[in-house]
Protein backbone atom coordinates (compact mmCIF):
# COMPACT_ATOMS: atom_id res chain seq x y z
CA UNK A 1 0.00 0.00 0.00
CA UNK A 2 2.68 2.46 0.60
CA UNK A 3 4.23 2.37 -2.50
CA UNK A 4 1.02 4.30 -4.39
CA UNK A 5 2.31 7.19 -2.48
CA UNK A 6 5.10 7.37 -5.04
CA UNK A 7 3.11 6.27 -7.68
CA UNK A 8 1.61 9.51 -9.95
CA UNK A 9 -0.68 7.33 -11.68
CA UNK A 10 -2.43 6.96 -8.36
CA UNK A 11 -2.69 10.32 -7.55
CA UNK A 12 -4.10 11.56 -10.66
CA UNK A 13 -7.04 8.85 -10.49
CA UNK A 14 -7.17 10.29 -6.70
CA UNK A 15 -7.50 13.78 -8.07
CA UNK A 16 -9.63 12.73 -11.05
CA UNK A 17 -11.99 10.60 -8.35
CA UNK A 18 -12.15 13.85 -5.81
CA UNK A 19 -13.22 15.92 -9.01
CA UNK A 20 -16.16 13.56 -10.01
CA UNK A 21 -17.26 13.60 -6.29
CA UNK A 22 -17.18 16.91 -5.94
CA UNK A 23 -19.26 17.68 -8.96
CA UNK A 24 -21.50 14.97 -8.38
CA UNK A 25 -22.97 16.61 -5.00
CA UNK A 26 -23.58 19.85 -6.65
CA UNK A 27 -27.62 19.53 -7.28
CA UNK A 28 -27.46 20.44 -10.52
CA UNK A 29 -31.31 20.33 -10.70
CA UNK A 30 -32.12 22.91 -7.98
CA UNK A 31 -30.45 26.48 -9.64
CA UNK A 32 -30.61 27.94 -6.02
CA UNK A 33 -28.66 25.85 -4.72
CA UNK A 34 -26.00 24.98 -7.18
CA UNK A 35 -25.04 28.60 -8.03
CA UNK A 36 -23.94 28.70 -4.51
CA UNK A 37 -21.69 25.54 -5.20
CA UNK A 38 -20.68 26.57 -8.88
CA UNK A 39 -19.48 30.31 -7.12
CA UNK A 40 -17.30 28.20 -4.41
CA UNK A 41 -15.48 26.10 -7.14
CA UNK A 42 -14.93 29.26 -9.34
CA UNK A 43 -13.11 31.11 -5.94
CA UNK A 44 -11.46 27.99 -4.99
CA UNK A 45 -10.25 27.78 -8.71
CA UNK A 46 -8.65 31.55 -8.67
CA UNK A 47 -7.22 31.00 -5.01
CA UNK A 48 -5.47 27.90 -6.58
CA UNK A 49 -4.19 29.68 -9.69
CA UNK A 50 -3.05 32.93 -7.80
CA UNK A 51 -1.15 30.81 -5.20
CA UNK A 52 0.97 28.90 -8.01
CA UNK A 53 1.59 32.16 -9.99
CA UNK A 54 4.54 34.52 -8.69
CA UNK A 55 5.36 35.52 -12.51
CA UNK A 56 2.70 37.75 -13.04
CA UNK A 57 0.05 39.80 -11.43
CA UNK A 58 -0.85 41.03 -7.89
CA UNK A 59 1.60 38.44 -6.46
CA UNK A 60 4.79 39.70 -8.80
CA UNK A 61 3.13 43.99 -7.95
CA UNK A 62 3.33 42.94 -4.44
CA UNK A 63 6.87 42.00 -4.51
CA UNK A 64 7.80 44.97 -6.74
CA UNK A 65 6.71 47.26 -4.37
CA UNK A 66 7.85 45.41 -1.01
CA UNK A 67 11.64 45.68 -3.43
CA UNK A 68 11.11 49.06 -4.18
CA UNK A 69 10.40 50.75 -0.51
CA UNK A 70 13.59 48.17 0.76
CA UNK A 71 15.25 49.80 -1.48
CA UNK A 72 14.19 53.62 -1.06
CA UNK A 73 15.12 52.76 2.95
CA UNK A 74 18.05 51.37 1.99
CA UNK A 75 16.86 48.13 3.76
CA UNK A 76 19.29 45.86 1.53
CA UNK A 77 18.86 42.52 3.54
CA UNK A 78 15.18 42.73 3.29
CA UNK A 79 15.37 43.47 -0.81
CA UNK A 80 17.78 40.50 -0.84
CA UNK A 81 15.02 38.22 0.45
CA UNK A 82 12.17 39.31 -1.49
CA UNK A 83 15.08 39.00 -5.13
CA UNK A 84 15.65 35.69 -3.56
CA UNK A 85 12.21 34.81 -3.67
CA UNK A 86 11.44 35.65 -7.15
CA UNK A 87 14.42 33.88 -8.25
CA UNK A 88 13.48 30.42 -6.74
CA UNK A 89 10.63 30.79 -9.87
CA UNK A 90 12.43 32.67 -12.28
CA UNK A 91 16.14 31.52 -11.71
CA UNK A 92 16.85 32.79 -15.66
CA UNK A 93 15.71 36.13 -15.35
CA UNK A 94 18.54 38.61 -16.57
CA UNK A 95 16.49 41.50 -14.70
CA UNK A 96 16.86 39.62 -11.28
CA UNK A 97 20.53 38.44 -11.75
CA UNK A 98 21.29 42.05 -12.39
CA UNK A 99 18.75 42.84 -9.00
CA UNK A 100 20.82 40.29 -6.43
CA UNK A 101 24.05 41.27 -7.73
CA UNK A 102 23.84 44.78 -7.25
CA UNK A 103 22.45 43.93 -4.17
CA UNK A 104 25.44 42.14 -2.84
CA UNK A 105 27.65 44.86 -3.59
CA UNK A 106 25.81 47.36 -1.65
CA UNK A 107 26.68 44.49 0.88
CA UNK A 108 30.41 44.50 0.16
CA UNK A 109 29.86 41.14 -0.76
CA UNK A 110 31.77 42.19 -4.13
CA UNK A 111 33.42 39.20 -5.38
CA UNK A 112 29.78 37.23 -5.03
CA UNK A 113 28.00 39.95 -6.98
CA UNK A 114 31.72 40.04 -9.57
CA UNK A 115 31.07 36.63 -10.73
CA UNK A 116 27.11 37.04 -11.06
CA UNK A 117 27.71 40.02 -13.40
CA UNK A 118 30.71 38.15 -14.97
CA UNK A 119 28.00 35.38 -15.88
CA UNK A 120 25.99 38.38 -16.96
CA UNK A 121 28.54 39.71 -19.44
CA UNK A 122 28.64 35.78 -21.24
CA UNK A 123 25.13 36.44 -22.01
CA UNK A 124 26.13 39.47 -23.75
CA UNK A 125 24.17 42.03 -21.12
CA UNK A 126 25.39 45.47 -20.90
CA UNK A 127 24.66 46.94 -17.55
CA UNK A 128 26.32 43.91 -16.33
CA UNK A 129 29.73 45.04 -19.16
CA UNK A 130 29.19 48.78 -17.89
CA UNK A 131 29.52 47.71 -13.82
CA UNK A 132 32.52 45.71 -14.75
CA UNK A 133 34.47 48.30 -16.26
CA UNK A 134 33.27 51.29 -13.85
CA UNK A 135 34.25 48.68 -10.63
CA UNK A 136 37.01 46.64 -11.90
CA UNK A 137 38.76 48.80 -14.31
CA UNK A 138 38.31 52.55 -14.25
CA UNK A 139 41.38 54.24 -13.42
CA UNK A 140 43.58 51.07 -13.97
CA UNK A 141 46.51 50.53 -16.33
CA UNK A 142 47.14 47.53 -18.74
CA UNK A 143 50.15 47.21 -17.19
CA UNK A 144 48.63 46.48 -13.58
CA UNK A 145 46.16 43.95 -15.00
CA UNK A 146 46.62 39.79 -15.07
CA UNK A 147 45.94 37.78 -18.48
CA UNK A 148 42.45 36.72 -17.08
CA UNK A 149 41.23 40.27 -16.44
CA UNK A 150 42.59 41.67 -19.96
CA UNK A 151 40.64 39.12 -22.03
CA UNK A 152 37.82 40.03 -19.51
CA UNK A 153 38.25 43.86 -20.40
CA UNK A 154 38.55 43.13 -24.02
CA UNK A 155 34.96 41.13 -23.45
CA UNK A 156 33.65 44.50 -21.58
CA UNK A 157 34.86 47.04 -24.11
CA UNK A 158 33.80 44.49 -27.28
CA UNK A 159 30.09 44.32 -26.04
CA UNK A 160 29.75 48.30 -24.67
CA UNK A 161 31.39 49.48 -27.92
CA UNK A 162 28.56 46.97 -30.26
CA UNK A 163 25.38 48.15 -27.84
CA UNK A 164 26.80 52.17 -27.43
CA UNK A 165 23.72 54.45 -26.91
CA UNK A 166 25.60 57.88 -28.44
CA UNK A 167 28.31 58.11 -31.13
CA UNK A 168 30.20 60.42 -28.14
CA UNK A 169 29.82 56.99 -25.77
CA UNK A 170 31.28 54.60 -28.55
CA UNK A 171 34.28 57.18 -29.44
CA UNK A 172 35.03 56.81 -26.06
CA UNK A 173 34.91 53.31 -25.63
CA UNK A 174 36.59 52.89 -29.27
CA UNK A 175 39.41 54.88 -27.94
CA UNK A 176 40.23 52.63 -24.82
CA UNK A 177 39.86 49.67 -27.13
CA UNK A 178 42.48 50.99 -29.92
CA UNK A 179 44.45 51.50 -26.75
CA UNK A 180 44.17 47.82 -25.44
CA UNK A 181 44.91 46.37 -28.98
CA UNK A 182 47.93 48.34 -29.13
CA UNK A 183 49.37 47.57 -25.58
CA UNK A 184 48.58 43.60 -26.11
CA UNK A 185 50.60 44.05 -29.95
CA UNK A 186 47.39 43.27 -32.52
CA UNK A 187 47.90 46.32 -33.84
CA UNK A 188 46.44 44.96 -37.42
CA UNK A 189 42.97 45.45 -34.78
CA UNK A 190 44.03 48.54 -33.73
CA UNK A 191 44.46 50.36 -37.34
CA UNK A 192 40.28 50.02 -38.06
CA UNK A 193 39.40 51.04 -35.01
CA UNK A 194 41.99 54.40 -35.30
CA UNK A 195 40.48 55.02 -39.00
CA UNK A 196 36.87 54.96 -37.52
CA UNK A 197 37.50 57.78 -35.01
CA UNK A 198 39.24 59.54 -37.38
CA UNK A 199 36.31 59.58 -39.55
CA UNK A 200 34.85 62.14 -36.48
CA UNK A 201 38.62 63.16 -35.24
CA UNK A 202 40.96 63.74 -38.45
CA UNK A 203 43.95 64.06 -35.97
CA UNK A 204 43.47 60.40 -34.64
CA UNK A 205 44.55 58.92 -38.33
CA UNK A 206 47.83 60.08 -37.60
CA UNK A 207 47.78 57.36 -34.66
CA UNK A 208 46.94 55.17 -37.02
CA UNK A 209 50.25 55.81 -39.39
CA UNK A 210 52.45 55.44 -36.64
CA UNK A 211 50.85 51.93 -35.88
CA UNK A 212 51.37 51.09 -39.39
CA UNK A 213 54.79 52.37 -40.16
CA UNK A 214 55.25 50.23 -36.68
CA UNK A 215 54.74 46.92 -38.51
CA UNK A 216 56.04 47.82 -41.90
CA UNK A 217 53.23 48.80 -43.47
CA UNK A 218 55.16 51.87 -45.11
CA UNK A 219 52.91 53.22 -47.78
CA UNK A 220 49.32 52.53 -46.33
CA UNK A 221 50.83 54.47 -43.17
CA UNK A 222 52.06 57.20 -45.62
CA UNK A 223 48.13 57.17 -47.09
CA UNK A 224 46.47 57.05 -43.18
CA UNK A 225 48.83 60.28 -42.77
CA UNK A 226 47.84 62.49 -45.70
CA UNK A 227 44.16 61.22 -45.01
CA UNK A 228 44.24 62.74 -41.71
CA UNK A 229 46.69 66.01 -43.05
CA UNK A 230 43.19 66.56 -45.53
CA UNK A 231 41.05 66.20 -42.72
CA UNK A 232 42.65 68.41 -39.89
CA UNK A 233 43.14 71.06 -42.68
CA UNK A 234 39.80 71.36 -43.40
CA UNK A 235 38.97 71.78 -39.89
CA UNK A 236 41.40 74.37 -39.62
CA UNK A 237 40.49 76.50 -42.53
CA UNK A 238 37.11 76.63 -40.51
CA UNK A 239 38.82 77.59 -37.12
CA UNK A 240 42.25 79.41 -38.50
CA UNK A 241 43.45 80.49 -34.70
CA UNK A 242 42.56 77.12 -33.25
CA UNK A 243 46.03 76.71 -31.55
CA UNK A 244 45.12 72.15 -30.99
CA UNK A 245 44.32 71.78 -34.73
CA UNK A 246 47.60 74.10 -36.14
CA UNK A 247 49.54 71.67 -33.73
CA UNK A 248 48.36 68.84 -35.07
CA UNK A 249 48.87 69.39 -38.82
CA UNK A 250 52.46 70.24 -37.82
CA UNK A 251 52.76 66.61 -36.59
CA UNK A 252 51.58 65.29 -39.88
CA UNK A 253 53.77 67.25 -41.85
CA UNK A 254 56.61 66.26 -39.81
CA UNK A 255 55.33 62.49 -40.19
CA UNK A 256 54.84 62.97 -44.11
CA UNK A 257 58.73 64.35 -43.81
CA UNK A 258 57.20 68.23 -44.72
CA UNK A 259 59.51 69.65 -41.88
CA UNK A 260 59.50 73.15 -43.85
CA UNK A 261 55.42 73.03 -43.72
CA UNK A 262 55.44 72.01 -40.34
CA UNK A 263 57.61 74.76 -39.07
CA UNK A 264 55.78 77.42 -41.12
CA UNK A 265 52.35 76.24 -39.57
CA UNK A 266 54.01 76.70 -36.43
CA UNK A 267 55.33 79.92 -36.87
CA UNK A 268 51.65 81.31 -38.10
CA UNK A 269 49.88 79.81 -35.39
CA UNK A 270 52.37 81.10 -32.64
CA UNK A 271 52.10 84.56 -34.64
CA UNK A 272 47.94 84.25 -34.50
CA UNK A 273 47.22 82.42 -31.32
CA UNK A 274 44.83 84.57 -29.24
CA UNK A 275 42.33 83.64 -26.28
CA UNK A 276 41.87 83.45 -22.70
CA UNK A 277 44.82 80.30 -23.11
CA UNK A 278 46.55 82.45 -25.35
CA UNK A 279 49.84 81.65 -23.13
CA UNK A 280 49.34 77.76 -22.47
CA UNK A 281 48.99 77.42 -26.21
CA UNK A 282 52.06 79.68 -27.19
CA UNK A 283 54.07 77.73 -24.77
CA UNK A 284 52.81 74.53 -26.46
CA UNK A 285 53.51 75.89 -29.89
CA UNK A 286 56.94 77.20 -29.33
CA UNK A 287 57.63 73.22 -27.66
CA UNK A 288 56.07 71.58 -30.53
CA UNK A 289 58.48 74.33 -33.09
CA UNK A 290 61.44 73.32 -31.08
CA UNK A 291 61.06 69.94 -31.41
CA UNK A 292 60.12 69.93 -35.14
CA UNK A 293 63.28 71.45 -35.57
CA UNK A 294 65.25 68.89 -33.81
CA UNK A 295 63.27 66.48 -35.74
CA UNK A 296 64.23 68.46 -38.87
CA UNK A 297 68.15 68.26 -37.63
CA UNK A 298 68.08 64.40 -37.25
CA UNK A 299 66.62 64.08 -40.74
CA UNK A 300 69.38 66.09 -42.10
CA UNK A 301 71.73 64.27 -39.90
CA UNK A 302 70.73 61.04 -41.91
CA UNK A 303 71.63 62.05 -45.05
CA UNK A 304 75.20 60.61 -46.31
CA UNK A 305 76.34 64.69 -46.97
CA UNK A 306 78.12 65.66 -43.34
CA UNK A 307 79.91 68.16 -44.44
CA UNK A 308 80.98 71.51 -42.30
CA UNK A 309 78.84 73.66 -44.23
CA UNK A 310 75.81 71.31 -43.13
CA UNK A 311 77.01 71.13 -39.42
CA UNK A 312 77.10 75.09 -39.54
CA UNK A 313 73.81 75.36 -40.71
CA UNK A 314 72.29 73.15 -38.05
CA UNK A 315 73.96 75.02 -35.45
CA UNK A 316 72.39 78.20 -36.42
CA UNK A 317 69.13 76.24 -36.61
CA UNK A 318 69.66 74.96 -33.13
CA UNK A 319 70.06 78.94 -32.00
CA UNK A 320 66.54 79.61 -33.20
CA UNK A 321 65.63 76.99 -31.92
CA UNK A 322 67.14 77.86 -28.71
CA UNK A 323 65.64 81.32 -29.10
CA UNK A 324 61.74 79.92 -29.20
CA UNK A 325 61.72 76.96 -27.17
CA UNK A 326 64.86 77.99 -24.40
CA UNK A 327 63.45 75.11 -22.06
CA UNK A 328 62.49 72.19 -24.39
CA UNK A 329 64.71 69.22 -23.04
CA UNK A 330 65.08 67.70 -26.70
CA UNK A 331 66.31 71.18 -27.83
CA UNK A 332 68.58 71.22 -25.11
CA UNK A 333 69.97 68.07 -25.89
CA UNK A 334 70.33 68.24 -29.06
CA UNK A 335 72.24 71.67 -28.46
CA UNK A 336 74.51 70.18 -26.54
CA UNK A 337 75.58 67.12 -28.73
CA UNK A 338 76.04 69.38 -31.73
CA UNK A 339 78.37 71.94 -29.70
CA UNK A 340 80.26 69.05 -28.44
CA UNK A 341 80.25 67.66 -31.93
CA UNK A 342 81.46 70.55 -33.40
CA UNK A 343 84.64 71.60 -30.86
CA UNK A 344 86.87 69.98 -33.40
CA UNK A 345 85.60 72.69 -35.95
CA UNK A 346 88.30 75.51 -35.79
CA UNK A 347 86.59 77.35 -38.79
CA UNK A 348 85.81 81.23 -36.93
CA UNK A 349 81.99 80.69 -38.23
CA UNK A 350 81.64 77.95 -35.84
CA UNK A 351 83.16 79.14 -32.97
CA UNK A 352 81.38 82.28 -33.42
CA UNK A 353 78.01 80.56 -33.25
CA UNK A 354 79.30 78.34 -30.31
CA UNK A 355 80.20 81.55 -28.41
CA UNK A 356 76.95 83.00 -29.53
CA UNK A 357 74.73 80.16 -28.23
CA UNK A 358 76.33 79.99 -24.95
CA UNK A 359 76.30 83.48 -24.90
CA UNK A 360 73.05 84.21 -25.55
CA UNK A 361 71.82 80.87 -22.85
CA UNK A 362 74.07 82.31 -20.54
CA UNK A 363 75.68 79.86 -17.71
CA UNK A 364 72.74 77.63 -17.26
CA UNK A 365 73.65 76.25 -20.79
CA UNK A 366 77.12 76.05 -20.45
CA UNK A 367 76.93 73.66 -17.40
CA UNK A 368 74.62 71.69 -18.40
CA UNK A 369 77.06 71.17 -21.34
CA UNK A 370 79.93 70.86 -19.24
CA UNK A 371 78.10 68.55 -17.24
CA UNK A 372 77.00 66.47 -19.59
CA UNK A 373 81.07 66.17 -21.17
CA UNK A 374 81.82 65.48 -17.50
CA UNK A 375 79.69 62.33 -17.13
CA UNK A 376 80.84 61.23 -20.71
CA UNK A 377 84.45 60.94 -20.19
CA UNK A 378 83.50 59.81 -16.49
CA UNK A 379 84.07 61.95 -14.39
CA UNK A 380 81.46 62.26 -12.26
CA UNK A 381 82.40 65.22 -9.78
CA UNK A 382 82.63 67.72 -12.03
CA UNK A 383 79.65 66.45 -13.63
CA UNK A 384 77.61 66.54 -10.23
CA UNK A 385 78.51 69.88 -9.87
CA UNK A 386 77.83 71.38 -13.12
CA UNK A 387 74.45 69.76 -13.18
CA UNK A 388 73.32 70.43 -10.02
CA UNK A 389 74.23 74.36 -11.26
CA UNK A 390 72.34 73.80 -14.06
CA UNK A 391 69.62 72.61 -12.18
CA UNK A 392 69.25 75.73 -10.59
CA UNK A 393 69.51 77.50 -13.21
CA UNK A 394 67.71 76.17 -15.58
CA UNK A 395 64.19 75.86 -13.10
CA UNK A 396 64.65 71.90 -13.22
CA UNK A 397 64.61 70.98 -16.78
CA UNK A 398 64.00 67.41 -17.67
CA UNK A 399 67.14 67.14 -19.61
CA UNK A 400 69.22 68.46 -16.96
CA UNK A 401 67.18 66.10 -14.20
CA UNK A 402 68.06 62.93 -16.39
CA UNK A 403 71.85 63.49 -16.49
CA UNK A 404 71.92 64.21 -13.11
CA UNK A 405 70.04 61.23 -12.41
CA UNK A 406 72.28 59.51 -14.60
CA UNK A 407 75.21 60.70 -12.46
CA UNK A 408 73.86 59.24 -9.32
CA UNK A 409 73.00 55.88 -10.71
CA UNK A 410 76.38 55.92 -12.14
CA UNK A 411 77.82 57.03 -8.21
CA UNK A 412 76.17 53.98 -6.62
CA UNK A 413 77.30 51.80 -8.93
CA UNK A 414 80.57 52.50 -8.10
CA UNK A 415 80.02 53.14 -4.86
CA UNK A 416 78.90 48.97 -5.07
CA UNK A 417 82.45 48.52 -7.09
CA UNK A 418 84.38 49.45 -4.22
CA UNK A 419 82.53 48.20 -1.30
CA UNK A 420 79.95 45.16 -2.55
CA UNK A 421 83.49 42.38 -3.84
CA UNK A 422 84.90 43.39 -0.05
CA UNK A 423 84.92 41.15 2.84
CA UNK A 424 82.11 42.19 4.88
CA UNK A 425 85.14 43.43 7.82
CA UNK A 426 86.42 45.53 5.59
CA UNK A 427 83.61 47.44 4.25
CA UNK A 428 82.18 50.99 4.90
CA UNK A 429 79.62 50.60 7.58
CA UNK A 430 77.26 53.66 5.77
CA UNK A 431 77.84 52.45 1.93
CA UNK A 432 74.58 50.45 2.02
CA UNK A 433 72.58 52.99 2.61
CA UNK A 434 74.58 55.70 1.13
CA UNK A 435 74.23 53.33 -1.89
CA UNK A 436 70.17 53.28 -1.33
CA UNK A 437 70.21 56.68 -1.30
CA UNK A 438 71.58 57.30 -4.14
CA UNK A 439 69.42 55.46 -6.05
CA UNK A 440 66.30 57.01 -4.31
CA UNK A 441 67.35 60.29 -5.59
CA UNK A 442 67.91 58.97 -9.26
CA UNK A 443 64.35 57.86 -9.26
CA UNK A 444 62.75 60.80 -7.82
CA UNK A 445 64.53 62.93 -10.60
CA UNK A 446 63.75 61.42 -13.45
CA UNK A 447 60.28 60.61 -11.92
CA UNK A 448 59.85 64.22 -11.91
CA UNK A 449 62.05 64.68 -15.84
CA UNK A 450 59.14 62.22 -16.77
CA UNK A 451 56.49 64.14 -15.60
CA UNK A 452 57.38 67.09 -16.91
CA UNK A 453 57.58 66.89 -20.19
CA UNK A 454 54.96 65.82 -22.82
CA UNK A 455 56.69 63.29 -24.45
CA UNK A 456 59.02 61.71 -22.78
CA UNK A 457 62.23 60.53 -24.90
CA UNK A 458 63.13 56.76 -24.38
CA UNK A 459 66.63 58.22 -22.71
CA UNK A 460 64.34 59.08 -20.21
CA UNK A 461 62.59 55.18 -19.53
CA UNK A 462 66.12 53.89 -19.64
CA UNK A 463 67.16 55.82 -16.63
CA UNK A 464 64.07 54.78 -15.03
CA UNK A 465 64.49 51.48 -15.95
CA UNK A 466 67.97 51.37 -14.68
CA UNK A 467 67.93 53.01 -11.90
CA UNK A 468 64.42 50.24 -10.76
CA UNK A 469 66.74 47.45 -11.88
CA UNK A 470 69.51 48.61 -9.87
CA UNK A 471 67.32 48.89 -6.74
CA UNK A 472 66.08 45.34 -7.21
CA UNK A 473 62.37 46.87 -8.57
CA UNK A 474 62.44 44.51 -11.88
CA UNK A 475 59.30 44.10 -12.03
CA UNK A 476 58.65 48.08 -12.36
CA UNK A 477 61.66 48.39 -14.61
CA UNK A 478 60.69 46.07 -17.44
CA UNK A 479 57.93 48.57 -19.28
CA UNK A 480 60.70 51.47 -19.09
CA UNK A 481 63.44 49.38 -20.32
CA UNK A 482 61.09 47.96 -23.07
CA UNK A 483 60.77 51.29 -24.23
CA UNK A 484 64.64 52.19 -24.42
CA UNK A 485 64.73 48.88 -26.69
CA UNK A 486 63.26 51.61 -29.13
CA UNK A 487 66.33 53.36 -29.72
CA UNK A 488 69.50 51.98 -31.05
CA UNK A 489 72.42 53.54 -29.01
CA UNK A 490 69.94 52.20 -25.51
CA UNK A 491 69.16 48.96 -27.04
CA UNK A 492 71.94 46.65 -25.97
CA UNK A 493 71.91 47.40 -22.47
CA UNK A 494 67.92 47.42 -22.32
CA UNK A 495 67.82 43.92 -23.64
CA UNK A 496 70.44 42.77 -21.21
CA UNK A 497 68.59 44.02 -18.32
CA UNK A 498 65.54 42.80 -19.32
CA UNK A 499 67.25 38.99 -19.81
CA UNK A 500 68.08 39.60 -16.26
CA UNK A 501 64.98 40.82 -15.22
CA UNK A 502 62.38 38.04 -16.99
CA UNK A 503 65.20 35.09 -15.48
CA UNK A 504 64.71 36.14 -12.02
CA UNK A 505 61.26 36.53 -12.84
CA UNK A 506 60.61 32.82 -13.78
CA UNK A 507 60.22 33.39 -17.21
CA UNK A 508 63.61 31.94 -18.86
CA UNK A 509 61.96 31.87 -22.56
CA UNK A 510 61.51 35.65 -22.89
CA UNK A 511 64.91 35.66 -21.14
CA UNK A 512 66.53 34.22 -23.70
CA UNK A 513 64.82 36.09 -26.59
CA UNK A 514 66.58 39.54 -24.82
CA UNK A 515 69.84 37.65 -24.51
CA UNK A 516 69.77 36.92 -28.52
CA UNK A 517 68.77 40.63 -29.15
CA UNK A 518 71.67 41.65 -26.69
CA UNK A 519 74.19 39.40 -28.68
CA UNK A 520 73.16 40.24 -32.10
CA UNK A 521 73.54 43.94 -31.40
CA UNK A 522 76.70 43.17 -29.25
CA UNK A 523 77.97 41.94 -32.93
CA UNK A 524 76.76 44.70 -34.66
CA UNK A 525 78.25 47.44 -32.32
CA UNK A 526 81.47 45.71 -32.21
CA UNK A 527 81.32 46.04 -28.05
CA UNK A 528 81.09 49.41 -28.60
CA UNK A 529 78.13 50.54 -25.70
CA UNK A 530 76.10 53.18 -24.96
CA UNK A 531 76.41 55.07 -21.45
CA UNK A 532 73.09 54.53 -20.83
CA UNK A 533 70.36 57.29 -20.72
CA UNK A 534 73.13 60.40 -20.50
CA UNK A 535 71.41 62.64 -23.27
CA UNK A 536 74.56 63.11 -25.57
CA UNK A 537 75.40 62.60 -28.86
CA UNK A 538 74.89 59.26 -30.01
CA UNK A 539 78.39 59.33 -31.97
CA UNK A 540 80.31 59.07 -28.47
CA UNK A 541 79.90 55.52 -27.13
CA UNK A 542 81.74 54.20 -23.99
CA UNK A 543 83.82 50.48 -23.65
CA UNK A 544 82.35 49.20 -20.65
CA UNK A 545 78.96 48.52 -19.44
CA UNK A 546 78.19 49.40 -16.19
CA UNK A 547 74.95 47.27 -15.87
CA UNK A 548 76.96 44.49 -16.33
CA UNK A 549 78.18 44.35 -13.09
CA UNK A 550 74.77 44.72 -11.39
CA UNK A 551 73.16 42.42 -13.27
CA UNK A 552 75.05 39.78 -11.71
Amino acid sequence: MKSNYYNPLVWMAWCRDSAVAWFSTIPWGDAPKAIPALLLTLILFIIGFVAFSQGTGWRQRLLDRQYAVAMELDDFPTAEIVVRRQLETQPTDVRLQLKFALLRDHQGFSKEADAVMVQLLDRHQRPAAQWLLDKRFVNRKFTDMTEEELQLIEKVLLLLESEAQDDGEQFRIRRVLADYYRFRKRHRDAIPILLSLARSEPAVGLEAAYVARGIGEIEDAKRYAKEALGGTRIQFEQDPRNASLAYHIALNRVFLEQFADAITVLHTAMANVSGPNADKNHARLAQALGTTIVSYIQYIEASPQDTRKERIRILRMLEGAAEIAPNNSRVLTMLSQQILKSLDDNSQEAIDIRESLLNDQASKLAHFIRGTAALLNDDLDEASLHLHLAKDEMRDSPAVLNNLAVVLTRQAVELRKDNGSLPEAEQSPEWQAEYDLLLKRALKLVNQAIKDVDRPTPHFFETHGHTLFLMGRQREAIISLEHACKVPALALRAHRMLAVCYRNLGDPELAADHDRAANLLEDKAGNLLPKGGVLKPAAQQSDQDPVAESAE
